[in-house]
Protein backbone atom coordinates (compact mmCIF):
# COMPACT_ATOMS: atom_id res chain seq x y z
CA UNK A 1 0.00 0.00 0.00
CA UNK A 2 2.71 2.28 0.65
CA UNK A 3 4.45 2.56 -2.81
CA UNK A 4 0.44 3.03 -4.57
CA UNK A 5 0.70 6.24 -2.09
CA UNK A 6 4.17 6.84 -3.57
CA UNK A 7 3.46 6.80 -7.31
CA UNK A 8 -0.09 8.54 -6.01
CA UNK A 9 1.91 11.25 -4.64
CA UNK A 10 4.29 12.49 -7.71
CA UNK A 11 2.10 11.90 -10.73
CA UNK A 12 4.51 14.07 -12.91
CA UNK A 13 7.88 11.94 -12.13
CA UNK A 14 8.75 9.45 -15.11
CA UNK A 15 11.61 7.02 -15.59
CA UNK A 16 11.37 7.17 -19.13
CA UNK A 17 14.71 8.11 -20.66
CA UNK A 18 16.39 8.21 -17.66
CA UNK A 19 18.60 4.97 -18.95
CA UNK A 20 20.09 6.74 -21.94
CA UNK A 21 20.73 10.62 -21.26
CA UNK A 22 23.62 10.78 -23.23
CA UNK A 23 22.20 10.64 -26.45
CA UNK A 24 18.94 13.35 -24.89
CA UNK A 25 19.65 16.63 -26.92
CA UNK A 26 20.16 19.33 -24.45
CA UNK A 27 19.24 22.73 -25.14
CA UNK A 28 21.66 25.53 -24.61
CA UNK A 29 21.52 28.98 -23.63
CA UNK A 30 20.90 30.46 -27.09
CA UNK A 31 18.03 28.07 -27.40
CA UNK A 32 19.41 25.46 -29.79
CA UNK A 33 19.76 21.83 -29.36
CA UNK A 34 23.27 20.31 -28.32
CA UNK A 35 24.20 16.94 -26.76
CA UNK A 36 24.61 16.83 -23.41
CA UNK A 37 28.03 16.78 -21.72
CA UNK A 38 28.25 13.34 -21.82
CA UNK A 39 27.54 12.73 -25.13
CA UNK A 40 30.39 15.30 -26.00
CA UNK A 41 33.11 12.13 -25.33
CA UNK A 42 31.36 10.55 -28.19
CA UNK A 43 33.76 9.90 -31.19
CA UNK A 44 32.60 12.32 -33.56
CA UNK A 45 35.36 13.56 -36.22
CA UNK A 46 37.59 16.41 -34.30
CA UNK A 47 36.28 18.89 -37.12
CA UNK A 48 32.68 18.50 -35.98
CA UNK A 49 33.35 19.74 -32.65
CA UNK A 50 35.64 22.60 -33.98
CA UNK A 51 33.91 25.79 -34.78
CA UNK A 52 35.57 27.27 -37.57
CA UNK A 53 34.63 30.81 -38.94
CA UNK A 54 35.57 34.15 -40.01
CA UNK A 55 35.90 37.03 -37.83
CA UNK A 56 35.70 40.04 -40.45
CA UNK A 57 39.11 39.86 -42.05
CA UNK A 58 40.83 37.51 -40.07
CA UNK A 59 40.88 33.81 -40.36
CA UNK A 60 41.77 30.87 -38.24
CA UNK A 61 44.53 28.63 -37.45
CA UNK A 62 43.39 25.26 -36.37
CA UNK A 63 45.77 22.80 -35.72
CA UNK A 64 44.55 18.36 -34.68
CA UNK A 65 47.08 16.99 -32.07
CA UNK A 66 48.39 14.33 -34.81
CA UNK A 67 49.27 17.10 -36.84
CA UNK A 68 52.24 17.48 -39.33
CA UNK A 69 52.92 13.79 -37.03
CA UNK A 70 53.03 15.97 -34.08
CA UNK A 71 55.45 18.40 -35.62
CA UNK A 72 55.04 22.32 -35.62
CA UNK A 73 54.15 23.88 -39.36
CA UNK A 74 55.39 26.80 -40.77
CA UNK A 75 52.97 28.86 -42.92
CA UNK A 76 53.25 31.27 -45.48
CA UNK A 77 50.47 33.35 -46.82
CA UNK A 78 51.87 34.76 -49.76
CA UNK A 79 49.60 38.08 -50.73
CA UNK A 80 50.32 38.10 -54.62
CA UNK A 81 49.10 41.38 -56.60
CA UNK A 82 49.62 40.36 -60.03
CA UNK A 83 47.96 37.63 -62.39
CA UNK A 84 50.84 36.77 -64.27
CA UNK A 85 52.97 36.41 -61.12
CA UNK A 86 50.41 34.56 -59.05
CA UNK A 87 50.25 32.09 -61.90
CA UNK A 88 53.87 31.50 -61.88
CA UNK A 89 54.18 30.66 -57.90
CA UNK A 90 50.98 28.47 -57.72
CA UNK A 91 53.16 26.19 -60.15
CA UNK A 92 55.51 25.67 -56.67
CA UNK A 93 55.34 23.05 -54.09
CA UNK A 94 55.67 24.10 -50.38
CA UNK A 95 59.67 22.79 -50.58
CA UNK A 96 60.15 24.86 -53.34
CA UNK A 97 58.85 28.25 -52.07
CA UNK A 98 60.67 27.62 -48.68
CA UNK A 99 63.64 26.78 -50.47
CA UNK A 100 63.24 30.07 -52.47
CA UNK A 101 61.64 32.16 -50.97
CA UNK A 102 64.40 34.97 -50.38
CA UNK A 103 65.15 34.69 -53.83
CA UNK A 104 61.14 35.55 -55.44
CA UNK A 105 60.56 37.88 -51.94
CA UNK A 106 63.27 40.13 -53.60
CA UNK A 107 62.38 39.61 -56.97
CA UNK A 108 58.99 40.68 -56.67
CA UNK A 109 59.10 42.77 -53.72
CA UNK A 110 56.76 45.43 -54.83
CA UNK A 111 54.06 42.43 -55.64
CA UNK A 112 54.10 40.57 -52.93
CA UNK A 113 53.80 40.57 -49.39
CA UNK A 114 54.27 37.23 -47.06
CA UNK A 115 52.58 36.83 -43.43
CA UNK A 116 54.55 33.97 -41.74
CA UNK A 117 53.02 32.29 -38.90
CA UNK A 118 54.04 28.90 -37.13
CA UNK A 119 51.36 26.79 -35.32
CA UNK A 120 52.49 24.01 -33.18
CA UNK A 121 49.98 20.75 -32.81
CA UNK A 122 46.50 21.36 -31.33
CA UNK A 123 47.22 25.12 -31.48
CA UNK A 124 44.67 27.42 -32.14
CA UNK A 125 44.91 30.70 -33.31
CA UNK A 126 43.40 33.77 -35.00
CA UNK A 127 45.31 35.51 -37.22
CA UNK A 128 45.78 40.09 -37.46
CA UNK A 129 43.04 41.28 -39.81
CA UNK A 130 44.15 41.39 -43.93
CA UNK A 131 45.27 45.09 -44.58
CA UNK A 132 43.09 46.71 -47.33
CA UNK A 133 45.60 45.81 -50.10
CA UNK A 134 45.99 42.39 -49.14
CA UNK A 135 42.60 42.06 -49.31
CA UNK A 136 42.54 42.88 -52.66
CA UNK A 137 45.68 40.85 -53.93
CA UNK A 138 44.49 38.91 -56.64
CA UNK A 139 45.84 35.71 -55.19
CA UNK A 140 46.79 34.38 -51.80
CA UNK A 141 49.28 31.18 -52.15
CA UNK A 142 49.54 29.39 -48.83
CA UNK A 143 52.44 27.36 -48.43
CA UNK A 144 53.07 24.77 -45.11
CA UNK A 145 56.05 22.97 -44.38
CA UNK A 146 54.69 19.49 -44.06
CA UNK A 147 56.97 16.36 -43.29
CA UNK A 148 55.03 14.46 -45.80
CA UNK A 149 55.59 14.13 -49.45
CA UNK A 150 53.07 17.18 -51.09
CA UNK A 151 52.19 20.29 -52.81
CA UNK A 152 51.14 21.55 -49.34
CA UNK A 153 50.06 24.73 -51.01
CA UNK A 154 46.47 26.45 -51.92
CA UNK A 155 46.03 29.05 -54.23
CA UNK A 156 42.52 30.87 -52.70
CA UNK A 157 41.32 34.72 -53.09
CA UNK A 158 42.00 36.14 -49.72
CA UNK A 159 38.37 37.63 -49.57
CA UNK A 160 37.56 34.01 -49.63
CA UNK A 161 39.49 32.44 -47.20
CA UNK A 162 37.90 31.48 -43.07
CA UNK A 163 39.84 29.31 -42.04
CA UNK A 164 43.36 27.03 -42.35
CA UNK A 165 42.76 23.29 -40.99
CA UNK A 166 45.95 21.39 -40.81
CA UNK A 167 45.32 17.65 -40.75
CA UNK A 168 48.27 14.72 -39.62
CA UNK A 169 49.94 14.29 -43.46
CA UNK A 170 47.78 17.30 -45.44
CA UNK A 171 45.84 20.66 -44.92
CA UNK A 172 42.62 22.44 -46.06
CA UNK A 173 41.91 26.34 -46.47
CA UNK A 174 38.19 27.26 -46.88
Amino acid sequence: MTLLIAIIALPGCSTRGMHDTASTPATTATGKQGKSPAAKKSHQPSKARVRLGRDQDRILLYSEIDANRHNASSVDLVFVYRSDISRQLSTLSAREWFAQRQQLLGQYAKNITVIRHEILPGQKKRLPRFTPKQNRADAMIIFTSYQSEGEHRVVIKPRDINYIYFMKNHFIAQ
